[in-house]
């Protein structure tokens, strides 16, 4: 996993990398990726896909990974029936399968930080499949990343490797700098 790691530390600010790993390798890739990730001058958008704002928050503070210049947005609590009250530093979206609310609040996100140094990580691509139609999460790819690519915002997604079939790795892998297979 340090190797992991090691593969973001040099990368130039507006790269965009797919990840691709084991399911049961899922949250120790996403706490390797952002202890990284964390360690620059950044300032962060995490799209959780898969834990509930909360839940996550704990789960960064347990791993020591700084969340002061992060923004959140939840797309887990709303859908669960859990409470969503306004946080300052985080936007709970209705679900998962709303990807045109979630681009836009990505969108809105994105042009109000002030820093220029950004990035945007999402923690599981290969959760959007369950609410979505392949085609759907591919043109919802190529969307965001083209928009992050614009702006000259870095991005991380990871991917379930399993979970994800072959043909919407490669569509979404042609949008992406690199792909690194954990």
């Amino acid at each position: 996993m340090d190797q992991l790691g090691s593969q973001f530390k040099d990368l130039p600010d507006g790269f965009i990398a797919l990840v691709l790993t084991d399911a049961e390798e899922m949250l120790k890739t996403n706490i390797t990726i952002l202890k990284e990730l964390t360690k620059q001058d950044h300032i962060g958008l995490y799209i959780t896909v898969n834990q509930p704002y909360k839940r996550l928050l704990q789960l960064l503070d347990n791993n020591k990974i700084p969340t002061d210049r992060m923004f959140f947005i939840d797309c887990v609590t709303r859908m669960a029936g859990g409470t969503s009250k306004r946080e300052n530093n985080c936007i709970f979206i209705a679900s998962p399968s709303g990807l045109t609310e979630l681009g836009i609040a990505i969108s809105q996100a994105l042009e109000s930080f002030p820093d220029k140094k950004k990035y945007i990580y999402m923690d599981a691509l290969s959760t959007l499949i369950i609410y979505n139609t392949a085609g759907s999460i591919a043109k919802f790819s190529h969307f965001i990343m083209s928009k992050i690519k614009i702006l000259g915002v870095s991005g991380v997604f990871i991917a379930a490797r399993k979970e994800v079939d072959e043909q919407l790795i490669a569509q979404i892998a042609q949008f992406c700098d690199k792909v690194i297979r954990t």
